[in-house]
């Protein structure tokens, strides 16, 4: 399948993209949580996209989109994360953060994701990054095994408690 990646321009069509994007990864999401407590409320969207777009204007970070026959079909997000006085006494330095990785459930198992993930492990490194992170929501097991199969490894675990 052929794929290009270019990154996210500051235009009303690759916000609605990124819109886009962000809804059905929630809707995935939504429907692997056993629990039900994950869902996509109307607004979700465009409040998501805002947050996120601050962030990754605050924090130094980028945004990548993957096209096919010039329509997006995947997107990933990170940011740079500078660590806190608390953080550097424990000795962490400054890492990537990926923070939404999707690609189209008819594109996936092209090597898409695998692209984005490496574009922005390439972003990280460029800028002095020394790891990345990447959280999985735990009952996502595809994610889980993909982001295996990129070289991640577990490194924190959270638990919940229904009550």
């Amino acid at each position: 399948m052929d794929f290009s990646i270019r990154e996210y321009n500051n235009t009303a069509s690759d916000r609605q993209a990124l819109v886009a994007c962000m809804e059905k990864l929630q809707d995935h999401v939504a429907s692997v949580d056993p629990l039900k407590r994950f869902r996509r409320l109307p607004e979700f969207g465009l409040v998501y996209t805002d947050w996120l777009l601050r962030v990754i204007r605050e924090q130094n970070g980028v945004i990548y989109f993957s096209e096919n026959s010039g329509k997006v079909i995947g997107c990933a997000a990170g940011f740079i994360h500078e660590p806190e006085p608390k953080e550097v006494a424990e000795g962490t330095t400054r890492y990537g953060r990926v923070q939404e990785l999707y690609v189209d459930s008819a594109h996936r198992g092209h090597g898409i994701g695998q692209a984005l993930m490496k574009k922005c492990e390439e972003y990280f490194r460029r800028n002095g990054c020394a790891f990345v992170y990447v959280e999985v929501f735990a009952p996502n097991k595809s994610a889980h095994d993909f982001y295996h199969t990129c070289g991640y490894e577990d490194r924190d675990i959270n638990l919940m408690k229904k009550l």
